[in-house]
């Protein structure tokens, strides 16, 4: 069955250097067709028998921009810190309107060629460029199609999707593994691709989930409508005995400031954007939160908690 992206299907050739003869390895995230010079397998491959989503004709994404007609960019440098891989690294970004050059601490420089070219370290293995086209890379090209890459779970019920956003550690994977428990459909562990249409804002198939076995992707071939969006909001627990007590958690709907400000927050490679990447990226939240319900969960992080958070997510949609 053909993925469903209801949006154009660009292509990223990802190489050391240009080459003639080399074998094609096709893989697919998040409705972005990848060719790439050497077998990945942590990512899915992608058939050669299996045909590719045309344009939707009269598909329109709020803040979609053509590169070709992009506004001249002056030079432009970002940086940050963050886990790609197994570790920790430094990450800057220099970039102007044709291209980036990407540093990432102790793998290498890569070269996103815009639109449709990823160049990198010709002594790079295969997992390394997974976890670098994991990590900050297929965000930053991703966000060239208005699709952006936000650190959140994922489950599946009745209606669509309802997303869990929260910083390391807030509880995405035990909360979502406890309401999988509780009859819905774990979508996604880490994370998750979302565009905005003209109506409504989805997931599109197929990301890698570095948490569960060989990275698979997301469990559908089609992309998958949003309903729910909460941010995960923990509360400092005491150690003491009195701590272990059940925590009564508290959901509230968030105004569309707070909501846009969240979502932009848990967006993996947000802080690497160029000026006009920022721009695009404050529409794009102020897109989602308008179409979509954004709440904040605040609880108390002890085990006692969960049976009352699941129960709390339980009220907001039928996971059966």
């Amino acid at each position: 069955m053909a993925a469903q992206t209801g949006f154009e299907s660009p292509t990223l050739n990802v190489g050391r250097t240009p080459s003639r003869g080399q074998t094609a390895h096709r893989y697919r995230i998040a409705g972005l067709n990848l060719t790439v010079d050497q077998p990945l397998p942590r990512l899915e491959s992608f058939p050669d028998d299996r045909s590719v989503a045309k344009p939707s004709a009269n598909h329109e994404t709020p803040g979609h921009h053509d590169n070709a007609q992009s506004p001249v960019t002056a030079p432009w440098r970002r940086s940050s810190r963050g886990l790609v891989g197994r570790r920790v690294r430094d990450v800057v970004v220099r970039g102007d309107a044709d291209r980036m050059a990407v540093e990432l601490e102790d793998l290498g420089s890569f070269a996103i060629e815009l639109p449709d070219r990823l160049r990198y370290p010709a002594r790079m293995s295969a997992d390394e460029l997974t976890e670098a086209l994991c990590g900050p890379l297929l965000p930053l090209v991703l966000s060239q199609h208005d699709v952006y890459c936000l650190h959140a779970a994922a489950l599946r019920h009745r209606t669509g999707l309802t997303l869990l956003l929260g910083a390391s550690g807030a509880g995405k994977t035990t909360l979502s593994r406890a309401l999988a428990d509780a009859g819905a459909e774990l979508w996604a562990d880490d994370t998750v691709a979302v565009r905005c249409s003209a109506e409504t804002a989805r997931c599109p198939d197929h990301y890698p989930q570095p948490k569960w076995p060989q990275w698979r992707a997301a469990l559908d071939e089609t992309d998958c409508a949003i309903t729910h969006l909460v941010l995960l909001h923990p509360e400092a627990s005491d150690s003491g005995p009195a701590s272990q007590g059940l925590s009564t958690p508290t959901v509230q709907t968030l105004g569309a400031t707070e909501a846009t400000l969240g979502l932009i927050e848990h967006t993996l490679a947000g802080r690497l954007f160029s000026p006009e990447g920022l721009r695009r990226h404050l529409s794009f939240a102020a897109t989602l939160a308008q179409q979509t319900q954004v709440l904040s969960l605040s609880y108390r992080q002890v085990p006692a908690a969960l049976p009352a958070m699941v129960a709390c997510l339980e009220t907001l949609t039928p996971w059966r």
